[in-house]
Parts: C-alpha cells; structure tokens; sequence
C-alpha cells in the first residue's frame, strides 16, 4: 500500500471524481476493502492504518457513508472483544481505530454523535479491562 502521508489529498480527489463519476467511487471503495482484508490476513498493521483512514478521508468527502464508516471501525473493536484473538491482534485493533479516529471524528460528531460516543464507549471498555 502505497498511500503514505497523501491520504487526505487522495480522499479529496477520490471526491471529486465521484460527483461525476459515481463507479468510479465504487471502485475506490471496492479496492480499499479488498486489499484492507489482504492486509488484514497477512496482520500487515501499517497498510491496515493507512487504509483505515483513507476509508475515513473518502467518508469526509462523501464517496463513503458514514454508518459504512462506523460499521468497519465497530467491526475491528469487535475483535478487542474476541477471547480467542492474541491479545497483540487485540492491542492493534483498537490502536487502529484510536489512529482513524482524528481523521474522522469532526464529521461524525456532527452527524453520528450518539454512534461516536458507543464507539469511544466500546474502546474506554476495552481499555479499562486492559
């Protein structure tokens, strides 16, 4: 993943493109969750976080729907609750969204307050009993 510290440009221009070209958009978002489950078989951490927030660049530039957004990061705090996962995997899950979070969280306490605050209720959880 060669994304690197150009997310946010990459997420805008992505934005832009989609207004006229919604498949475009699709496609984008297609290749985002494919190789993010690539990344994710091999526990390749760095290309999950810098998917992870090209996942939240394309929710702030519309391309991606907020509930998506929150139903991914919901879906990697659900491993923090998995007994069977290695606490490590567990650690980086919800390192994952805490380092997602800044590049989404204006927006979605805008518009998904209530969803915000489970979602830092879920990871304050996860924390304490760590």
């Amino acid at each position: 993943c060669k994304l690197g510290s150009k997310v946010p440009v990459y997420g805008t221009l992505v934005g832009l493109v989609n207004v006229d070209l919604p498949e475009f958009g699709r496609k984008v978002i297609n290749a985002v969750h494919e190789q993010l489950e690539n990344a994710s078989k091999i526990d390749d951490f760095l290309t999950m976080k810098l998917l992870l927030r090209m996942a939240a660049e394309l929710c702030n530039s519309g391309v991606l729907y907020q509930s998506g957004l929150l139903g991914l990061l919901h879906d990697f705090l659900a491993v923090c609750n998995d007994t069977h996962a290695h606490q490590r995997r567990r650690d980086v899950c919800a390192w994952l969204v805490m380092a997602t979070m800044p590049y989404c969280c204006e927006r979605l306490r805008e518009d998904k307050r209530e969803e915000l605050e489970d979602l830092y209720g879920t990871l304050q959880e996860y924390m304490r009993k760590r």
